[in-house]
């Protein structure tokens, strides 16, 4: 039973630090999308009203 216990805590111990390289790799990608990617947000809303548009006259 100890046996059992001892797997169960090894995997556990693994599935932590799945965890924290899936953490450190999710800060690492949005730092890097966060320089890589200048857009002025008054594109970005241009964008969002054109396609709301898009699909208001798709939809009347």
């Amino acid at each position: 039973m100890s046996k059992a216990i001892s797997t169960l805590a090894d995997t556990g111990d693994e599935v932590m630090k799945a965890v924290g390289a899936l953490e450190s790799a999710t800060t690492k990608l949005i730092s890097e999308q966060a320089k890589t990617c200048k857009v002025d947000p008054v594109e970005v809303g241009s964008w969002i009203t054109l396609i709301g548009k898009a699909l208001l006259s798709i939809f009347k």
